[in-house]
């Protein structure tokens, strides 16, 4: 009896089990399993396991699939099944930090963070990196280019890379969807752009030379598993026409490429007073962009970006007087052009428990920088009502004219390979870096008469680095990094007189040993609130001074270092975020970029050098950053900084040989406090925004004591959406304030060329209208 029984189970249990439904549920886009799907057949339910597999007891004809982040789909009953799920876009208030090699939120990180989503992007009207400058604490810019080119993060970086200012080296790195453009910049619209992300402090275990003070990363949005057209368009004063478009496509069966095209011009709110035009500082910028992910079985994915950026913008922003007004009377306006075209290839790869990434890279960048060296015209100069002044008179027997020009083709090559393994990282990185330089002027501060010179780096830089993070206990965390780094710095430079003779040419090859380190420990107070220590080394490349004439022993100028110290704590909660933070920077080798007037009645007659200081400088301060939902409609967003940095001593040699001492003061572009605040509305379909930021004094310049004035800006904008339709009115700068961005201290007026601060000024108040129409087609 008891035989029967059990072969009675046993063909009870084989009947079943020839009735459970097997099958594995994958992403659509990359075929990767998806784990934790809900799957319901009837009224049973079950989840799928790590590798996507899943069974469950058919109970209806149908089953369907749900999960976070991936539409829910609902099919046919089959004895094995491959299901394919297609991911959507939700809203989510968890940001990842990209600029960072293991995965985290600024709510996690150690790093001083500050952070714009798109949402933010879209709700403070930022259409170019630019406008968003001024709401970021302790960042800064220097005028002198058409768009940001050279940045300040606490007190360090360049303000300009005019022909024989150095290497380069920056101290701030710029990243544009992972393509390194440092010391380029200005690519910066905001047009399809997911996240901004701004590191303070070095960043060097990471993104190794160009970060010894911070990064700026751009990343644009990946492309949707869905169709999607949208065009912008905007108008305005000034004869503002920016007009773009975004196109996500269907191009293979579930393969999709996103579009970006974008033209933006406007006149440069000058207006030349010798040429009676408007536009000698024209803005006309094209962008083009194309990213396209490529799926190659379950764990294979290759993640591709195309860039094409071209600025033909004008330079046209300096005026003898200082006037206010915006007016200009160059008789040879300048040009600030750049073209950038540059790729990049992301293979990511998964192998049982380790994770591979394998990024190439590539840009070529061809930039002309050139400008008005006297800032006027023979008439102007001539004019008895003005200045009244006749060269041929004061024995020059050449009229009072001068012009400087630029020209540098960059190619960036970048290799790297990384291997993940739960909380831990290692890498190898390789670059190389080949500029090449014409310049056309009075150059090198008129020693030896030079007209034109070029000049070649070729830098070639390899490095390893690697990053762990433990748990001491549930509440206590460490991240340690480090990064060895090799520099190999060739130079070749020549100059001609203006008789076409040849000047002493120079040669350099110089090789560098770089170390950087961070190290980091985390306490979690509770699970909202944390606190942060941490430690980091960082550095910068040392350089060639292409001066022809500058002896031998201060050809080369050495690496310069950067030790930070910084505390942090950070809270979080469903309506607000707090982030404050505390730093100390002790800058070791300090490089310091010094110009300098050489001949009194030549306004281009600059002498450019750089040197280390023999002392110490520093910089200090802290960072506060606040977000918090007031009401269900209305959020604001805050910051404050305050820093205090100081240069040490050292001279320098200007006209009639004499010396003159700089530092003992303040570091250039480094205002003590700065703030920001942004209040942000929304009601159905009704919004709005108020962005207000200030700015304290601050030195120009480390070769001079002169000083901008504070200033505080106002921006405002309000619009309706309409669903598909979205039209928006914006003004910034509201008040029409006047505020300089750059400021040089030297000898222009004949003929007793005085020294005196010249000023270039921010935009005026731009308004306009922004309209935005989205179409959703089928998948």
């Amino acid at each position: 009896m008891y035989k029967y029984f059990f072969i009675l189970l046993l063909f009870q249990k084989t009947i079943l089990a020839s009735n459970v439904l097997t099958g594995v549920v994958v992403d659509i886009q990359n075929q990767t399993p998806i784990e934790g799907v809900n799957i319901t057949c009837g009224e049973e339910g079950t989840t799928s396991n790590s590798e996507g597999k899943f069974k469950i007891k058919p109970d209806s004809d149908s089953i369907s699939f749900s999960h976070i982040g991936f539409e829910s789909i609902t099919v046919e009953t089959k004895k094995s099944m491959y299901i394919k799920m297609t991911g959507k876009i939700i809203e989510t208030n968890e940001i990842i930090v990209r600029s960072s090699l293991l995965k985290s939120s600024p709510f996690e990180s150690s790093s001083s963070l500050a952070v714009f989503t798109k949402k933010d992007i879209e709700d403070q009207n930022f259409d170019h990196f630019q406008n968003a400058i001024d709401q970021i604490p302790n960042l800064n810019f220097s005028g002198g280019t058409s768009r940001p080119r050279y940045f300040q993060i606490r007190g360090i970086g360049e303000r300009s890379q005019y022909f024989g200012e150095g290497s380069p080296n920056h101290s701030v790195g710029y990243e544009v969807d992972g393509i390194d453009l440092s010391g380029i910049g200005m690519v910066g619209s905001t047009i399809d752009i997911n996240q901004i992300e701004i590191s303070r402090g070095p960043q060097t275990t990471i993104f190794g030379n160009n970060s010894i003070a911070g990064l700026i990363t751009i990343d644009s949005a990946e492309p949707e598993t869905k169709q999607v057209i949208k065009i912008i368009h905007k108008t305005g004063n000034d004869n503002t026409k920016n007009t773009g478009m975004i196109a996500n496509l269907k191009i293979l069966k579930n393969l999709y490429g996103r579009f970006t095209v974008l033209k933006n011009y406007q006149n440069g709110f000058r207006t030349n007073k010798y040429f009676d035009v408007n536009n000698t500082n024209k803005k006309d910028e094209t962008l083009l962009r194309f990213k396209i992910n490529i799926p190659i079985g379950n764990n294979l994915i290759v993640k591709n970006t195309l860039l094409h950026s071209k600025m033909d913008n004008g330079y046209d922003a300096w005026a003898p007087d200082n006037n206010k007004n915006y007016y200009t009377y160059s008789d040879e306006p300048g040009k600030d052009a750049q073209e950038t075209n540059a790729f990049i290839s992301k293979l990511k790869f998964k192998f049982k428990k380790f994770n591979t990434l394998l990024k190439l890279s590539s840009s070529s960048t061809d930039l002309i920088h050139s400008y008005d060296g006297d800032w006027g015209n023979n008439p102007f100069w001539e004019d008895s009502t003005t200045y009244g002044f006749d060269s041929y008179y004061y024995g020059y027997y050449l009229p009072y004219q001068y012009f400087d020009k630029t020209s540098r083709l960059k190619r960036n090559t970048n290799a790297e390979a990384r291997v993940y393994k739960d909380n831990a990282v290692v890498g190898l990185y390789f670059k190389n870096l080949n500029e090449v330089d014409e310049a056309e002027g009075y150059l090198f501060g008129g020693e030896g008469n030079v007209a034109k010179a070029d000049s070649e780096y070729d830098i070639r830089i390899s490095a390893a680095y690697a990053q762990m993070r433990t748990s001491i206990s549930n509440k206590l965390k460490m991240d340690n990094s480090v990064r060895l780094e090799f520099n190999d710095i060739s130079y070749d430079g020549n100059s001609f007189g203006y008789s076409n003779d040849t000047l002493p040419a120079v040669e350099s090859n110089k090789s560098y040993s770089l170390i950087g380190l961070k190290s980091s420990i985390s306490y979690e107070i509770d699970p909202h609130s944390k606190i942060f220590a941490h430690f980091s080394y960082g550095y910068k490349s040392g350089g060639i001074n292409q001066q022809p004439y500058v002896s031998e022993q201060n050809r080369v100028y050495s690496p310069e270092y950067l030790s930070n110290f910084e505390l942090s704590f950070k809270t979080k909660k469903e309506k607000y975020f707090v982030n404050l933070s505390y730093f100390y920077n002790k800058r070791l080798d300090q490089q310091v970029s010094i110009s300098a007037q050489q001949t009194e009645n030549d306004p281009n007659s600059f002498y450019y050098f750089t040197s280390n200081s023999k002392y110490a400088g520093f910089s200090r301060g802290a960072e506060l950053e606040l977000k918090y939902q007031i009401f269900k409609n209305l959020n604001i967003k805050s910051s404050l900084a305050y820093l205090d940095t100081w240069t040490s001593k050292f001279s320098y040699s200007i006209a009639g040989d004499n010396v003159m001492i700089g530092g003992g003061r303040e570091a250039a572009m480094s205002p003590k406090l700065s703030s920001s605040l942004s209040i942000i509305y929304k009601h159905k379909s009704i919004f709005g925004s108020v962005n207000h930021s200030f700015k304290d004094d601050y030195y120009f310049s480390d070769s001079h004591d002169m000083m901008s004035k504070e200033y505080a800006l106002t921006n405002l904008s309000a619009g309706k959406d309409f669903g598909d339709f979205k039209i928006k009115a914006w003004v910034n700068n509201i008040f029409d304030k006047r505020y300089a961005i750059r400021g040089f201290y030297f000898g222009l007026i004949p003929p007793n060329y005085e020294d005196k601060l010249w000023l270039s000024y921010g935009d005026p108040r731009h308004y306009g209208i922004s309209i935005e129409y989205e179409f959703i087609g089928p998948n």
